[in-house]
């Protein structure tokens, strides 16, 4: 639901204090949840809260509520993985709308969604649905290809993929029904506990290695056309930013992808230099939209006259008006969307 935002107001300023606080009221209520895990428990406490305040302050600037609501679903599911009690996001929240009281940080929409989300965490079931559709296209495959990812064999992972494109399956097709869903699937399975993070993170580098691999062979003559892609700011999640520039490559684009954590100054100047006819930019966390809103607006001041700029990742697949409010001319939310939507840019 798109809502109006707050215009200029911000719990930026104050994050720091009422996360601080927050923690102290729920250390308070329930010392014998929280200090069983000590001082390293109460550091990450506070890193969740500024989380929790982050992505509500950003929910509020853009008026749209799905970005802080979607965040605590997934949060619920990681306390929980962790052993914490489904009451626990829910008293956190109390905690943090009662330090908002307690600082003079009072504010109707903040407070509205927080009750909203104390609301929705109550009634969570804390089940998080599998990103694998039963008769998905290339299913099998994908099937395949994660059960050897999840085993450690990346070799035989990629065989399976490269055969499947030796015998005609699509390269778009693998990223699409294969890499994708997979991803998204072992995303899920950390977020729930049922992998550790070190696998998550073999099955992502796994998948980037076979992606370059696969890529040299798919790339189409240049069209003459240009595409500068990047994560902007601290964004270190740049595999489907990755996967935008390959589907630009494979339709004749020239591209320039520079990955995750650009500086803005970076983005821009490359832009410039290579006189590109659109720049792709990509966040996954949600909080990082106001450093993706400054690169925008700074590729419109500093760049080449008839830029166009598309922006993708997941809080732009939440709202579907998002876009708009970061000030882009376009918004792709899968790799196949994000050209067809640049190519109607260019004409």
């Amino acid at each position: 639901m798109n809502e109006a935002g707050d215009g200029g107001y911000s719990l930026d300023a104050s994050m720091d204090a009422i996360a601080r606080r927050a923690v102290e009221l729920a250390y308070a209520r329930r010392p014998e949840l929280w200090n069983r895990f000590g001082d390293e428990g109460r550091k990450k406490s506070l890193r969740d809260m500024r989380y929790h305040i982050a992505y509500l302050n950003e929910a509020i600037g853009s008026g749209e509520k799905s970005l802080f609501l979607d965040y605590l679903d997934w949060v619920s599911g990681i306390f929980v993985s962790i052993g914490l009690p489904s009451t626990a996001l829910t008293e956190s929240l109390e905690c943090l709308l009662e330090a908002l009281h307690e600082l003079g940080q009072d504010q109707v929409n903040a407070e509205r969604m927080i009750l909203e989300g104390i609301t929705r965490t109550q009634a969570s079931t804390t089940m998080i649905d599998s990103y694998r559709a039963p008769h998905a296209q290339h299913g099998e495959l994908a099937d395949r290809y994660m059960g050897l990812l999840l085993e450690g064999d990346s070799r035989a992972a990629g065989l399976a993929v490269g055969r499947a494109v030796e015998d005609g399956t699509p390269l778009k097709d693998v990223y699409l029904h294969v890499f994708q869903p997979v991803l998204w699937e072992i995303g899920r399975l950390w977020q729930t506990g049922a992998i550790s993070v070190a696998k998550e993170h073999f099955c992502t580098a796994a998948t980037s290695m076979i992606m370059a691999r696969l890529m040299p062979e798919a790339a189409a003559p240049s069209s003459g056309l240009r595409v500068v892609s990047a994560c902007v700011g601290s964004e270190l999640h740049n595999l489907g930013i990755r996967m935008v520039s390959d589907f630009f490559e494979m339709d004749g684009w020239e591209t320039r992808y520079l990955g995750a954590s650009t500086p803005a100054a970076s983005i821009v100047e490359t832009v410039k230099e290579w006189k590109a006819d659109i720049l792709a930019l990509s966040v996954t966390m949600t909080f990082h939209l106001p450093e993706l809103r400054s690169v925008v607006a700074a590729a419109r001041t500093q760049a080449l006259h008839g830029l166009k700029i598309i922006v993708g990742g997941y809080p732009f697949r939440l709202s579907k008006d998002l876009w708009q409010s970061m000030g882009a001319d376009g918004c792709g939310r899968d790799a196949q969307e994000a050209v067809t939507v640049a190519a109607s840019l260019v004409g």
